[in-house]
């Protein structure tokens, strides 16, 4: 491979994602209909396909086991099958099926892999729902069950739960946040302004979640501001990923037009990742754009030098340019102990080497994790309102 690259909850209980039903199911009329061993139902007809997809499709696969357990936890032998048909049916009928149904046939954003359907609330709770792009489902619909399956067994507290899988609906049932990261950066509320050490805790959270990924051999490959969700209390968890690992048949080139509605995500992919090659070295590089966020409160694909587009990583190997990557709205921390080194220099640095041309050159995740707890006992240490809330007030932090 070429070594360049240019580029809490209540105390209630939903239905976790348990078991997935495998055989005959009933349909809307209560008619039985026909389905092969991965239950479910589809044609070699491509476009027949799509237009099902589109439809919200005619298949009714839903969970013939239903697992209740306080959530978040999971069901510690997902794979075991039971006769439960009876209480398949009262589940076609539960709020959350019918919400998740409603909710499908309003307006939603939509990325790159899927329409995001946010707000969905049962059992006073929300959840998020993530239906997928009909090009993963036509080439991947024999192991969607799998694939769901594997990324319901991920459980890390900077990773968003996936809780559930509906063949019918070709997609999963994920716990709900707060906000994007996105959202948050570009919110011009003075209120509303993330300080200095909370962008550190953030970017911490987001490291220490890729990094499990990683452990799991599971590359992200769509890490932007958008799928890094803040909760209520500050923690900042990764979403919307993993797609090509656990679905490997639907691999294949990022279309750069698929981002026409969004363009602001395209500064967040490295070139092997437009290219269909999946590698952790892809989500290193989409660190470095995400740092780039939390330095200036801009998207990493910016429109403003002569009307020309501008990515985050042409400015940050650019010495001059990257000298300008200061949110002017906060004051960043220095060294106590050298006031010309500050976190906001250190951020650039960890950015620049996240984003190199060479693969071989750019920072491993057990380095980045690093160099962020040596900020924090630089940085950060001898406030104890800041270690104990994860929160600081722009006053606390000395300007450059």
């Amino acid at each position: 491979m070429a070594n360049n690259d240019q580029a809490k909850t209540q105390n209630s209980f939903i239905r976790t994602c348990c078991c997935f039903y495998n055989g005959e199911n009933k349909g809307d009329n209560g008619n039985r209909k026909n389905y092969d061993n991965e239950g479910s139902y589809y044609r070699t007809d491509v476009d027949h396909e799509k237009s099902l997809y589109q439809n919200k499709c005619v298949v009714k696969s839903i969970t013939n086991s239903f697992a209740y357990c306080s959530w978040p936890s999971i069901n510690e032998d997902p794979l075991v099958d039971q006769d439960s048909s009876e209480g398949a049916s009262d589940f076609v009928e539960s709020g959350l099926y019918q919400a998740i149904r409603k909710s499908l046939t309003l307006p939603q954003p939509e990325g790159y892999f899927g329409k995001t359907c946010v707000g969905i609330k049962y059992l006073n709770q929300c959840f998020v729902f993530k239906q997928w792009h009909y090009q993963i489902v036509i080439k991947a619909r024999k192991n969607l069950r799998q694939g769901a399956m594997r990324l319901s067994k991920l459980e890390h507290r900077n990773v968003i739960r996936v809780l559930q899988f509906y063949l019918e609906f070709n997609g999963v049932v994920e716990e709900s946040g707060a906000e994007s990261l996105s959202d948050r950066m570009i919110d011009m509320n003075p209120n509303r302004l993330l300080g200095c050490y909370q962008r550190h805790v953030i970017l911490s959270n987001v490291v220490e979640g890729l990094s499990y990924l990683h452990s799991k051999e599971i590359v992200h490959n769509n890490l932007t501001g958008k799928n890094i969700i803040l909760t209520s209390d500050g923690t900042a968890k990764i979403t919307h990923g993993g797609y090509y690992t656990v679905f490997p048949e639907a691999i294949s080139n990022i279309k750069v037009d698929g981002f026409k509605n969004s363009q602001n995500k395209l500064g967040y992919y490295s070139s092997n990742a437009y290219n269909g090659i999946v590698e952790k070295s892809n989500d290193i590089f989409s660190l470095g754009a995400v740092i780039f966020l939390l330095l200036c409160g801009k998207e990493p694909y910016l429109c403003t030098e002569n009307g020309k587009d501008v990515d985050a990583r042409s400015i940050l190997q650019d010495k001059k340019k990257r000298k300008t990557l200061k949110d002017k709205r906060i004051k960043w921390a220095k060294n106590p102990q050298l006031s010309t080194t500050t976190y906001r220099k250190c951020l650039v640095s960890i950015a620049k080497n996240c984003m190199k041309e060479k693969l071989s050159e750019r920072l491993s995740i057990y380095q980045i994790k690093k160099t962020l707890r040596s900020c924090l006992d630089i940085y950060f240490s001898g406030t104890d309102d800041m270690l104990t809330t994860g929160y600081v007030s722009v006053n606390d932090c000395d300007d450059e």
